[in-house]
């Protein structure tokens, strides 16, 4: 009775160490089953990821064209005109005419959609006093518009030049202009 029992604690030995052996085994393939999906789950998420940026973009830049094309993008120039000069028609109508050079290289643009619009004002060299609250004495100068009859604008070495005729009765007073051009195209910068 004595090897019955050394032989059925053998067995139960035996069943032990493989019921271990089992469990070690379901445990180690448990771990590498969660490993294997985690793997997949951060490529399955990568994917997605790099899917819906790809469609944004995608989606973004063809909006964003439309965008453009509805309200195409406008860029405006200013400063003070350095260069008049007086001159006088067959009729014998005197205008002043000027030149305004705008240094295109500057914003990197490398076309220009016509017609521009060019605004052309002085202030009046005539200044007046004008009382404040505080009692003191301000300059206040007028702002006049300039009409213009005619302008025509060319592309030639990277600038845009202007030529307008208009006769100003104050040459010595400083003109100011304003520049508007639509839709500029720009170069790439790379």
């Amino acid at each position: 009775m004595e090897e019955q029992m050394k032989e059925v604690l053998q067995r139960i030995d035996y069943l032990e160490k493989l019921i271990n052996t089992i469990q070690n085994n379901i445990n180690s393939n448990m771990q590498l089953f969660v490993a294997m999906l985690a793997l997949v789950v951060a490529l399955v998420s990568g994917a997605i990821f790099l899917l819906v940026k790809y469609l944004v973009n995608k989606r973004v830049d063809t909006e964003l064209i439309k965008m453009i094309e509805k309200n195409p993008p406008t860029l405006y120039y200013q400063g003070i005109l350095n260069k008049i000069y007086s001159v006088c028609d067959d009729k014998h109508n005197w205008f002043s005419e000027g030149i305004i050079s705008v240094d295109l290289n500057k914003f990197n643009i490398k076309s220009l959609e016509f017609p521009i619009q060019l605004d052309l004002f002085y202030f009046k060299d005539d200044s007046f006093k004008m009382a404040n609250r505080m009692g003191e004495r301000e300059d206040k100068k007028v702002k006049i518009k300039v009409d213009l009859k005619e302008y025509e604008a060319n592309l030639e070495n990277n600038c845009i030049k202007i030529n307008y005729k208009d006769f100003f009765p104050h040459k010595e007073n400083n003109i100011f202009w304003t520049l508007k051009i639509p839709n500029p195209k720009y170069k790439t910068i790379l």
